[in-house]
């Protein structure tokens, strides 16, 4: 492989780094667009439910959508409504995100922005993540368990918050991230915004780097 050669294949390869870097494996991650509805009995697709953001699924007392957003338009809001259940946000990639099968092998960072919704200590509260690996059986090949963030963020200013990296075990095609909010003697809720769960620059790095090792090794027995 001559010089030029192997610099055409890297440039080919970072482009499809920085492709691949973009591709977020959840849907929806800025919140953006709102859930659809299903069609009325009456006739008419009921309008799109605004509270709600396409992919991600309420469960317990749930989240809302919040206009104060990191970046564009929306955030989700994770709150407790009362004591008795938690705040809570999903989504599973693969069944409610529509977002194709996880590859084995392949590295990935989750990331996001994050901000209180309460004035008052954060020490009052347990908020916090979980990231899943699942197979199409719903069968858990890897979790994180439960990560808290809470010390990591304020009611100011958004703050990014970062988990991984973590590699994707053999079998495992959906990802499946969970957000929660519980209180003690007060009712929780924060802010999420610019959830991202991308492939580590550092994969990339190294096939790049082992491309360059075989194009000088082919250079060199050329010239012997």
């Amino acid at each position: 492989m001559s010089f030029k050669s192997l610099s055409i294949v890297s440039a080919v390869l970072l482009a499809l780094t920085g492709a691949a870097q973009a591709q977020n494996r959840f849907a929806n991650g800025g919140f953006e667009d709102a859930q659809a509805t299903l069609p009325s009995n009456n006739g008419p697709v009921a309008a799109p439910d605004a509270t709600k953001a396409q992919g991600w699924i309420p469960a317990a007392q749930g989240y809302d959508r919040s206009s104060d957003a990191h970046t564009g338009s929306w955030s989700a809001l994770v709150h407790q409504l009362n004591m008795d259940n938690s705040g809570v946000m999903l989504q599973n990639s693969k069944a409610t995100g529509g977002m194709p099968n996880l590859v084995a092998g392949e590295t990935l960072k989750l990331s996001f922005w994050s901000k209180a919704d309460v004035a008052d200590s954060l020490a009052f509260y347990t908020i916090g993540y979980s990231l899943r690996f699942l197979n199409d059986n719903g069968n858990i090949l890897f979790n994180t368990g439960f990560v808290d963030f809470r010390n990591q963020i304020n009611n100011n200013t958004w703050s990014q918050i970062m988990g991984g990296p973590v590699v994707v075990p053999v079998g495992a095609t959906a990802a499946f991230l969970e957000f929660s909010a519980a209180g003690g003697a007060r009712l929780a809720a924060y802010k999420i915004d610019d959830v991202a769960l991308v492939p580590e620059p550092g994969t990339y790095a190294l096939l790049l780097a082992g491309l360059a090792v075989v194009g000088v090794m082919a250079k060199r027995r050329r010239a012997a």
